[in-house]
């Protein structure tokens, strides 16, 4: 059995994908799928209605990590519409792109 990302971190979350996949796999720890094109105002309106975070997967960082080349993935992350940055009015943080580094593909 898999714990909810609450019972394990005490957390309540939405992850926004464009991907059904991946909004399955937030959906599988817990977290509520939102389909939605990147959008700011959605994560400050889920942050208002008492999520603790929201996860926004940005197809462009991940599609530019698959080059291997980590300035296009740089380029990619400093150009994304949702930038850490506070978002008002609460005075949270927005969703960030994920910069996890991800294991080499088995071919």
């Amino acid at each position: 059995m898999v714990l909810s990302f609450r019972e394990r971190h005490g957390l309540s979350g939405s992850f926004a994908a464009e991907s059904a996949f991946l909004r399955g796999l937030g959906r599988c720890v817990g977290l509520e799928p939102i389909e939605a094109k990147l959008d700011l105002g959605l994560v400050v309106e889920r942050l208002d209605a008492g999520d603790s975070f929201v996860y926004v997967h940005d197809k462009r960082v991940d599609e530019a990590g698959h080059t291997k080349d980590p300035q296009k993935k740089q380029r990619a992350i400093e150009g994304s519409t949702l930038s850490c940055r506070p978002c008002p009015p609460t005075g949270r943080l927005s969703a960030s792109p994920a910069t996890t580094p991800r294991r080499p593909r088995r071919r």
